[in-house]
């Protein structure tokens, strides 16, 4: 019996491989579709999120499918719509798998949608209306608004376009008005009768049919528009706003030039003085410092008169009577061998004849060698008969 339970079992394994992948993997919930305008969206949660659980979606409709795989909680299917009008205007819903290595979940549905409104779906897609203005003119007020396949290029890609048109309703606070609009042209328009009055709100909505009854895209209604004013108020009220700016402007600058004027007739500027050559270019030679001037103590200089040989030589031709004066000039002369004098601040003053040392300059050897010198340049007393005789 155990041999036949564990055979049946294994069996089990074998036929329904499915199931047993599948049993601990729980399935996304709350799939949603969203569709705002052009772009459309699908999203779902889960609750045992892993780093490496991966999503299977798959696009299903009665003419396309398409299958991809993300690891985001959400889709956008905006590129697949709008690939062509087939697309579109087709009858759409979307399954969603949860995917953990081999294992995987059980598919989760979205709700069905469309952008035909001709076709029965849970969600009918709708497109924003083109903006819309109403003006007003003599002749009464005027509702005006884009051509829609203008506005939406995506519209344009369709095979039906020699029949289709736009059909709108305008409805105002007394009844509503239902028009159509040439494709052809760049805008649409509808006047309003004059029983609407100088001043008109309006709502728009509308429907882009392809002429065949069985398609069909709706657009949103507006909200409340109300009149604006006729083109030319307009531009006159621009052109009178631009006047009194202008005008402010040119007041202000006649009102403030005599202030500017007798100001600066107030301020003399101080002159500055003018840059030379060498204030620009930077000097590139060698720099100098200032020289300090240094102050010097008194010093005292010696002047020396020496009785040289050239002395002797000469007295040799002088004559007798020179000769008899001589001996007392020559040794008049060579008395006071040295004089005193004193320099202080570029002067010379003279020494009482009291000899003074140079500070720490003169040794003692210099004195010996100036004693020396002065004993040889002393001239020699001679005789009479020394003396040449004429």
């Amino acid at each position: 019996m155990l041999l036949s339970g564990g055979t049946g079992f294994t069996v089990l394994i074998i036929i329904f491989p499915h199931v047993a992948l599948t049993a601990g993997i729980p399935p996304p919930t709350h799939v949603n579709v969203n569709c705002k305008n052009l772009e459309t969206k699908v999203s779902w949660g889960y609750d045992e999120l892993l780093p490496q659980t991966m999503f299977s979606v798959e696009i299903n409709s009665s003419k396309n499918h398409l299958t991809a795989v993300t690891p985001d909680l959400q889709y956008n299917l905006t590129a697949f719509i709008w690939r062509s009008q087939w697309n579109y205007l087709d009858f759409y819903y979307v399954t969603v798998t949860a995917l953990q290595g081999v294992a995987t979940s059980e598919p989760a549905q979205s709700q069905t949608f469309t952008f035909n409104r001709m076709r029965v779906a849970d969600i009918i897609c709708k497109l924003d209306f083109p903006p819309v203005s109403v003006t007003a003119d003599k002749s009464g007020n005027t509702v005006t608004f884009e051509n829609p396949l203008i506005t939406y290029r995506e519209l344009n890609d369709s095979r039906n376009l020699k029949k289709a048109f736009f059909k709108f309703t305008v409805s105002s606070d007394q009844r509503d008005y239902v028009s159509e609009c040439d494709l052809k042209k760049q805008s649409c328009k509808y006047d309003l009768p004059s029983s609407e009055g100088a001043q008109a709100c309006v709502t728009l909505r509308g429907w882009l049919d392809y002429g065949n009854g069985v398609e069909n895209v709706e657009f949103h209604q507006t909200d409340r528009v109300c009149t604006t004013g006729s083109e030319s108020e307009t531009k006159g009220a621009q052109v009178l706003a631009l006047t009194l700016t202008l005008t402010f402007i040119l007041l202000f600058i006649l009102t403030l030039t005599p202030f500017c004027v007798l100001k600066g007739y107030k301020k003399k500027p101080i002159p500055k003085p003018s840059r030379t050559v060498l204030d620009v270019m930077p000097h590139s030679g060698p720099s100098y410092q200032a020289v300090v001037r240094e102050d010097f103590n008194p010093v005292t200089v010696e002047s020396k008169q020496v009785c040289s040989k050239n002395l002797e030589d000469q007295s040799l031709h002088d004559d007798d009577s020179a000769a008899e004066g001589g001996e007392g000039s020559r040794s008049g002369a060579c008395e006071n061998p040295s004089q005193t004098f004193k320099y202080t601040d570029g002067a010379i003053l003279e020494n009482s004849g009291d000899q003074q040392q140079e500070d720490g300059d003169l040794t003692s050897s210099e004195h010996g060698s100036e004693q020396e010198e002065q004993e040889e340049d002393q001239p020699m007393e001679r005789s009479h008969y020394d003396r040449r005789h004429v």
